[in-house]
């Protein structure tokens, strides 16, 4: 059973509307990180990454996040968060 923890949307300012949503989500026997990326409402890529700790998991969440608002990252894509949900809360 999966459980969401947090979730977070940013969209970049880009001619296809590039977005990421990236999630935090328990599992019975661990975490996972998952992202979704793509263009307009059409996703076109999935990926995950599974931890098991709780401590290790917010710590990957963090660093997608910091590095995909980062405005100095090098890519043309300069993402901004769009909404955030933590129904749970991050502690």
């Amino acid at each position: 059973m999966k459980k969401l923890i947090s979730s977070t949307r940013l969209k970049a300012k880009s001619p296809r509307d590039a977005f990421y949503h990236l999630f935090f989500l328990e599992l019975t026997d661990g975490y996972i990180v998952r992202e979704e990326s793509g263009t307009g409402e059409k996703v076109l890529h999935t990926e995950a990454w599974y931890r098991e700790s709780r401590e290790e998991t917010l710590k990957l969440y963090n660093r997608i996040l910091k590095e995909k608002t980062n405005p100095g990252r090098r890519s043309p894509r300069k993402y901004q968060i769009i909404s955030e949900l933590s129904p749970l809360g991050l502690s």
